[in-house]
């Protein structure tokens, strides 16, 4: 929990400082009063932030190290496919790409770690 507090925290901050030095601040006051958007970011909110890194700690200090580390990779799989139902696109192939390498990156560290 610490780290994902942290993790928050951060992230947070980054953004505040990007909204000030953007000029952003006005329309994220509008984001908070419009009662539409704020039906679908809490929800959001809440659970692709909260309970998903509460979930993710939890695995991670669960499984072990190398299990974990091929779950976490798993993310860009799953926003590919988020993408193409939601957004009903095609993954560019760019996207692709950068998916697989992603996920050959992780196999080559799993593989060598357990070698």
């Amino acid at each position: 929990m610490p780290a994902t507090l942290l993790r928050l925290a951060v992230g947070t901050a980054g953004m505040l400082l990007a909204g000030v030095f953007s000029n952003g601040m006005g329309r994220l006051k509008d984001a908070f009063t419009d009662r539409p958007s704020m039906r679908r970011m809490v929800p959001a909110t809440f659970l692709g932030t909260y309970l998903a890194l509460l979930l993710m700690m939890v695995g991670v200090a669960i499984a072990p190290a190398t299990v974990a580390a091929v779950l976490l990779a798993t993310s860009p799989v799953f926003s590919l496919v988020i993408e193409a139902v939601a957004d009903r696109k095609r993954p560019t192939s760019l996207a692709v790409i950068g998916t697989l390498i992603a996920v050959v990156g992780v196999a080559i560290l799993v593989g060598i770690t357990n070698s």
